[in-house]
């Protein structure tokens, strides 16, 4: 059994809908994609939170430090893709009750970081940089 195979029996996944290439497994959780990637003995689950822009980037890397010290996931910023991103890792030796913990962990991190994100795309709709009054 491979530990994609543990992954996806720890939390449920239905197995036939798993279909890892280059070593990437992407699991649909919630309507978005997860990815996780097998290396080094370790499984690393991460999950794009999208594209912002440089005052977004400050106000969400803000509030990583606070974050770190509550969960295992982490932010950080892939500058090819242009993307803002939450990873976390887990031994692939970890008992299916931990792989399912750490996921359920992972997923309920990335709620609390979409929600920011959104917080962000709402902020700007809602105050137009130039506005003419009256």
């Amino acid at each position: 059994m491979t530990a994609f195979d543990r992954l996806a029996a720890a939390i449920g996944y239905p197995s036939d809908e798993l279909s890892p290439a280059n070593g990437v497994l992407s699991l649909l959780v919630d309507g978005a994609k997860v990815e996780v990637r097998e290396s080094g003995g370790r499984m690393v689950f991460s999950r794009s939170l999208g594209k912002f822009d440089d005052d977004s980037l400050r106000r969400l890397a803000g509030y990583a430090a606070g974050r770190i010290m509550k969960e295992d996931a982490v932010l950080a910023w892939d500058p090819a893709a242009d993307d803002l991103f939450l990873w976390q890792d887990v031994q692939t030796s970890a008992s299916d009750v931990q792989l399912r913990r750490v996921f359920d962990v992972f997923c309920a991190s990335c709620d609390w970081w979409l929600a920011r994100a959104g917080e962000e795309n709402v902020s700007k709709e809602r105050v137009p940089a130039t506005m003419i009054r009256p």
